[in-house]
């Protein structure tokens, strides 16, 4: 049978189908588009065009098209550079509407890409060595990197930060990338401190690699780890516990070692407050975790009440834990005196004769809380210094006789008065009492 030509028959021209290659390129691969139009019609379509457009006119062009026979097909390729993201291929067949044909309103076709394989850094995990390094020591980090996409990642740099302060403290390069699907350690240098640390490792610290997810770059972790010293004061101890003014007293220091890490030599400052003030600088050797040191030094008792006041690692040369507890202060009032008085004056002859000589003696008495040491009592008739007797030791509490001997020469009414401590030789509460007098 013969084919009957028809010359009104018409062509009609579509895009059959628009495809690429390669099928998954990555990031800034050459991709080939390929536009497939076919003539559906039944006449013949002479040469024509067709243009298209990748997204929102990011790239476009027209290309030509070769005459088609009712039923075949041509294709058409432009390249393109691949990009991150989702993307649309429009086409447009015969924009120009020339040749004609039976339908154009089935010339357009579009088709959305969303195929660049990409890379996708991830931090893992991070570990460090030494375990429990000691204050000062070298510490090393590890950051497991990981590129889960489905792309390599070209040279890229990773940081390792203090959140908490906000300071970058290393960085780490991969001039060479990682392969998709790879993992690679990124290591970490720093000196290890007292502190508690929250840390972060961020992959790609530069921005420069295009990744399916920027939001999994990083990890944060917390760190605790460090061996440090806590120097605190212990007690402050005096020996003897109650001395008498003037007395050399043994003032000591105990400092501890409260902390997980050893301490280093340190020093502790030491000040008494008061009615006179001092300082002493005591020098401490090194105290393991759990030790302790006790320093001692000499101090002359004084009256009155004085602040101690003692503070550990006084350079702050140690790293510590808690900074807050290194200082005890301790009241004193310890210091005791004697008080002296006198509570009776006795004669042995009621009347007696001139020329004769008189016993007379005083009763002394200590009310004060320390002991007297050596000191005379005096005998004054009259106001006048007739005789002095000393006592040797006068205990808290105590009394004594002083006794005297007078070659009696007066007549008529008589003062006596005994004074204890008329030289000044004791330290006294009171020194407004020592005094006692009789008339007869």
């Amino acid at each position: 049978m013969s084919k009957v030509y028809d010359s009104t028959a018409l062509p009609d021209l579509v895009v059959d189908k628009i495809a690429w290659s390669p099928e998954n390129p990555a990031l800034g691969n050459e991709v080939a588009v390929t536009l497939t139009v076919k003539n559906e019609g039944e006449g013949r379509a002479s040469a024509a065009s067709v243009r298209y457009v990748v997204g929102e006119d990011a790239l476009s062009g027209k290309l030509d098209i070769p005459a088609l026979e009712s039923g075949e097909s041509a294709d058409a390729a432009f390249a393109w550079t691949a990009e991150k993201g989702e993307h649309e291929f429009s086409a447009l067949v015969n924009p120009n509407e020339s040749p004609i044909e039976t339908d154009y309103g089935n010339n357009e076709s579009s088709a959305i890409y969303d195929n660049t394989r990409l890379a996708n850094l991830t931090v893992d995990s991070a570990t460090w060595s030494p375990k429990n390094p000691a204050a000062g020591d070298a510490l090393t980090f590890s950051a497991a990197i990981r590129n889960a996409g489905d792309a390599d990642a070209p040279a890229f740099a990773v940081e390792f930060r203090d959140e908490a302060g906000g300071w970058r403290l290393d960085d780490f390069a991969f001039p060479n990338g990682i392969a998709a699907g790879a993992s690679a350690n990124a290591t970490f240098r720093w000196t290890a401190d007292a502190n508690a640390h929250e840390f972060i490792v961020r992959a790609d610290s530069l921005n420069a690699v295009d990744e399916s997810d920027e939001s999994d770059n990083s990890h944060r972790f917390a760190y605790d780890d460090t061996r440090t010293a806590d120097l605190f004061i212990r007690d402050i101890e005096w020996n003897p516990q109650t001395p008498t003014v003037g007395q050399n007293v043994i003032i000591s220091v105990i400092v501890e070692n409260g902390g997980t890490g050893d301490a280093g030599a340190s020093v502790v400052r030491f000040v008494i407050d008061g009615p006179s003030r001092s300082e002493e600088t005591l020098s401490v050797s090194a105290i393991a975790a759990g030790g302790s040191a006790t320093r001692s030094f000499n101090w002359t008792a004084r009256l009155g009440r004085f602040k101690f006041t003692a503070s550990a690692d006084a350079n702050n040369r140690i790293p510590e834990t808690n900074e807050g507890n290194n200082t005890l202060v301790n009241n004193y009032n310890d210091t005791v005196q004697a008080d002296l008085v006198v509570e009776s004056i006795e004669v042995d002859v009621e009347d007696p004769v001139a020329g004769t000589d008189v016993g007379i003696r005083a009763l002394v008495r200590n009310v004060g809380s320390g002991d007297a040491e050596r000191f005379r009592v005096a005998l004054y008739i009259n106001g006048n210094l007739v005789d002095s007797d000393r006592i040797s030791w006068l205990p808290s509490g105590e009394e004594e006789w002083a006794r005297f001997s007078v070659s009696w020469t007066y007549s008529g009414r008589i003062t006596l008065m005994a004074t204890a401590d008329y030289e000044d030789d004791v330290s006294e509460k009171s020194e407004s009492n020592n005094s006692y007098s009789i008339v007869r």
